[in-house]
């Protein structure tokens, strides 16, 4: 049976009481903290500064379940499906309070999805070449 891994990167730590069921289901629980994301900085640094924090290996040979950050599984649900649709990854606005408290798009912060993912694999393809 191949490995179950649990990694928790939703910014809430999981109580003890969760961590019993999770292990019913899984091999491997990580729960990786990090700080906020910065969207005015590089964001492929912060992301892989992340990845790098997590033990589980992130090479195909674990099965993997997310707990997403700050919850948002309908958000990763969505993205998933119309990545589905279109063949890529949607691009990404973000929307963030203005002097008055009114949300409005940071357009500095608009992060092109795709090429997020193509920087995750060609990661990988360069790890399976070494």
């Amino acid at each position: 049976m191949a490995t179950k891994a649990l990694l928790n990167i939703s910014g809430h730590p999981l109580s003890n009481i969760a961590i019993d069921v999770f292990r019913q289901k899984f091999d491997i629980i990580e729960d990786v903290k990090f700080n906020l994301i910065d969207f005015n900085d590089d964001i492929i640094f912060q992301i892989e500064a992340i990845v790098n924090l997590i033990k589980i290996p992130l090479d195909g040979t674990v099965g993997i379940t997310i707990i997403p950050p700050s919850q948002s599984f309908f958000a990763v649900l969505l993205t998933i499906y119309i990545e589905g649709l279109l063949g890529n990854y949607p691009s990404i606005c973000l929307l963030e309070p203005n002097e008055d408290g009114v949300y409005v798009p940071n357009f500095n912060a608009l992060i092109n999805g795709h090429n997020v993912r193509k920087q995750g694999r060609e990661k990988r393809l360069f790890k399976w070449a070494k």
